[in-house]
C-alpha cells in the first residue's frame, strides 16, 4: 500500500485544491473542494479520471 503526501496546492475562500503524491514524488490524485456548496471531486491524475463528483454532507 502506498503512502500518499498531500501538497494544498490553493486554499482561499471559495476552494481548496489538494494534489496527492506517491512516495517517489509523482501526484497521483487531485481534490478539489468548493466550500460554500460542499462539492468534492477527486481526480485520478493517470488514465482513470474522475473517481468521485457530488456534494458532501
Amino acid at each position: 500500500m502506498s503512502t500518499y503526501d498531500a501538497d494544498v496546492e490553493s486554499d482561499n475562500n471559495g476552494t481548496r485544491v489538494i494534489f496527492f503524491e506517491n512516495e517517489e514524488g509523482q501526484k497521483d490524485y487531485k481534490s478539489v473542494f468548493v466550500k460554500e456548496a460542499n462539492h468534492l471531486k477527486l481526480v485520478s491524475l493517470d488514465n482513470d479520471g474522475l473517481i468521485y463528483d457530488d456534494v458532501i454532507q
